[in-house]
């Protein structure tokens, strides 16, 4: 009889737990779907303080955290230092990390966290994550254009310091041979051997844009051929002073 009376009430404990946490669920479900109202209606706050209740009712609900890191970044505004701006941006960060944590090869999150951590001028973290992104997806060539962009950031100081030391002007070329193969081999080199790999994912990309069109369905926006020749041109110019 004691048995039975401890099977039965076991029983009725897992009932109630379980009740509990499919009725946490749907709450955390219903606040997700009040975040996106709010967020479609630009109430970044609003929507924050949803998004964040349905991660604490429900842990493993990966869209409400991915929808609380879109909310953050929403908030964020790119070259703006003060705390509270810092704080969104880190926060947004964190939820992608929190993602990736059940669900490693989500690109998406792990391009919100390169792109946060280029707007913050993280650049080393900027990289490891979009290489992280080159290596889920070798046909974007979204990610390569970004370490380009950022190789080519981080070389742009010291070239400007280098070029104020010689008392040179913005659109005059070097004449120092020594300065000219330093230049070439500290920053326009390594820029270059990523050129070929990203010029051929533009013109992939841009040729499936192209198909996809001639098909009648609607096309996504592409990274600019006429924008990566640009900066392949201003990169030679900075590097020996000559275009191509």
């Amino acid at each position: 009889m004691k048995t039975g009376l401890k099977i039965l009430a076991l029983a009725g404990a897992a009932f109630i737990i379980l009740s509990a946490t499919g009725c946490a669920k749907l709450k955390a479900r219903d606040q997700l779907n009040k975040g996106v109202a709010s967020y479609k209606n630009a109430r970044y706050e609003q929507a924050i303080g949803h998004f964040k209740n349905a991660v604490e009712l429900d842990p493993t609900l990966q869209n409400a955290k991915i929808y609380l890191a879109t909310a953050y970044l929403a908030q964020y505004i790119p070259g703006v230092d003060s705390p509270e701006n810092l704080q969104n941006a880190n926060s947004a960060i964190d939820q992608y990390k929190s993602v990736l944590e059940q669900d490693p090869k989500n690109v998406n999150s792990i391009k919100g966290i390169a792109y946060l951590y280029l707007q913050m001028k993280k650049f080393d973290d900027a990289k490891t994550y979009y290489h992280k992104a080159i290596d889920l997806d070798p046909n974007d060539p979204e990610a390569y254009y970004s370490v380009g962009v950022i190789d080519w950031t981080q070389a742009y100081q010291p070239m400007a310091e280098e070029r104020a030391k010689e008392g040179l002007k913005p659109d005059e070329p070097l004449k120092d041979k020594k300065l000219c193969t330093k230049r070439m081999n500290g920053w326009t080199r390594p820029w270059l051997r990523r050129r070929p790999k990203l010029k051929s994912k533009l013109v992939r990309r841009e040729s499936l844009s192209i198909s996809r069109n001639n098909l009648g369905k609607p096309t996504k926006p592409v990274a600019s051929e006429t924008g990566f020749l640009l900066m392949a041109n201003f990169t030679l110019q900075a590097g020996n002073g000559r275009t191509t």
